[in-house]
């Protein structure tokens, strides 16, 4: 019975010594991915002719564009830790007041992250209302993910809220 509890009180002293380790290293799992940035409109990419729209992206609340949901290019295996993926895409912005938010979901910000304009990745932008001679503003960015997913974004432009999805090396499935 003695070995029994002096073996109890081993594990539970490396439990103990072990905790402020994990602890910490899960703290810095999850400070890994910075939460906002603001865009400002210098940060648009100057383009000639401007840009507009096409056929192969989805205009959301009449103020941003982006990919279709499967319309992104191929991921390369070179984003920074503690992401695996980057999924290069352009993101367009039509000039007004109001911001433009996009927001990844809390529960997947260990596995996914934005990034467009002069910033790296964080897991919310906002971009600031620009008063362009330019119908429509682009800037240069796109998705961080650890593996290969169907991801979901939240976008806002003032009251009105839209969720999309992008396959990043995987195709989403019809809802």
């Amino acid at each position: 019975m003695g070995s029994s509890r002096a073996r109890s009180r081993l594990i539970f002293g490396a439990a103990l010594a072990a905790a402020p380790i994990l602890l910490t290293a899960v703290a810095v799992a999850t400070a890994a991915v910075p939460q906002q940035r603001i865009v400002h409109c210098e940060e648009a990419v100057d383009q000639t002719p401007p840009p507009e729209p096409s056929p192969l992206e989805r205009v959301l609340l009449d103020r941003i564009a982006v990919a279709r949901r499967d319309g992104l290019g191929e991921p390369h295996a070179t984003a920074p830790p503690p992401f695996r993926y980057f999924s290069k895409t352009g993101l367009m912005v039509r000039r007004g007041r109001t911001t433009v938010d996009l927001i990844v979901p809390r529960s997947w910000r260990s596995r996914f992250a934005i990034g467009w304009g002069a910033g790296g990745y964080v897991s919310s932008l906002r971009i600031l209302g620009c008063s362009s001679a330019e119908e429509w503003l682009m800037y240069t960015g796109g998705f961080y993910v650890s593996r290969l997913a169907c991801v979901p974004l939240v976008v806002r432009v003032g009251a009105r809220t839209a969720h999309v999805r992008f396959g990043i090396g995987k195709r989403c499935e019809s809802r």
